[in-house]
């Protein structure tokens, strides 16, 4: 099986079953040539209505693997279920949500509260029609819960900027 791809190096398979998990030698190559080859695992997570979520998770929620609608916000927080899923946030609680926060003393300093073992990137653009995406920083996964704190420029360089934080980690 071949894939060309610009993408960032994640490889989505849909419609896998179940018994099609196992380890797997992939060997990607760049356009000069060179080739790197590694054994990775592929894990399948049940999704037994193809929502976007797995069944553990909506069980978990709501009690039943498929009564959860992926685009559904029920605790009103401005995050859709499936959005909550990546980001790792509960959809049940309006307060647990990830959200950038902009705190403005001698510095600007954005802060937002990670979840555990998820990754994450702040980016920022000048213009939110046309300017592409830059990584500020990227925040690695940590075992615990905590509140991540980045000094930004003050005033920015440009006449403005964007941000956003993204998950998972973008290269």
């Amino acid at each position: 099986m071949n894939f060309l791809s610009n993408a960032p190096p994640t490889l989505v398979i849909t419609n896998l079953q179940l018994n099609m998990a196992g380890s797997f030698r992939v060997t990607v190559t760049n356009l000069a040539g060179s080739a790197n080859s590694v054994t990775v695992g592929l894990g399948v997570i049940a999704d037994t209505d193809a929502d976007g979520l797995p069944d553990f998770y909506e069980t978990n929620y709501v009690g039943n693997a498929t009564n959860m609608s992926a685009t559904a916000d029920p605790d009103g927080d401005g995050m859709i279920n499936r959005d909550e899923y990546v980001a790792g946030t509960d959809p049940t609680n309006a307060l647990s949500v990830l959200k950038l926060t902009l705190t403005t003393t001698n510095t600007a300093v954005l802060q937002f509260v990670s979840q555990p073992n998820i990754g994450y990137t702040l980016q920022y653009r000048t213009n939110l029609n046309t300017a592409p995406w830059n990584n500020l920083t990227s925040v690695a996964a940590q075992s615990l819960m905590q509140t991540v704190r980045v000094n930004v420029p003050k005033p920015p360089p440009e006449a403005a900027r964007f941000y956003r934080v993204v998950t998972p980690v973008v290269p």
